[in-house]
């Protein structure tokens, strides 16, 4: 199950203790809180990927990613905060491109999990 990210003090923490992984066209930053009972996330897209519409399409792509990797995997995503954010020109890139870069990311911030 997937909820979303939200409070300033949430993205506080996330800022302060978070760990970061780069892929490509995407990052994302991670912070692991087992007292979750799932995983909280935010996307951030900067203006430079495009007008809003764009920007929108972008988002409801990776949320939709982002449930998918979330069913597909038996014990759903890692409980904790995610935020996850684009670099330029990711408004240009396929679904499929986008969820290999996600992917790629999630792998990354798991083999740095203590």
């Amino acid at each position: 199950m997937i909820e979303r990210l939200r409070g300033r003090s949430a993205f506080a923490r996330l800022r302060a203790d978070g760990v970061r992984a780069d892929h490509g066209l995407l990052w994302v930053r991670f912070l692991s809180d087992p007292s979750l009972n799932a995983a909280r996330v935010a996307y951030a897209l900067p203006r430079q990927a495009g007008p809003a519409v764009i920007r929108n399409k972008v988002r409801r792509r990776l949320r939709e990613i982002v449930r998918g990797l979330d069913q597909e995997s038996p014990s759903g995503l890692p409980t904790g905060l995610y935020l996850i954010g684009t670099k330029r020109g990711a408004a240009q890139f396929s679904y499929v491109d986008l969820r290999i870069s996600l992917e790629a990311c999630l792998a990354k911030l798991e083999r740095t999990e203590p």
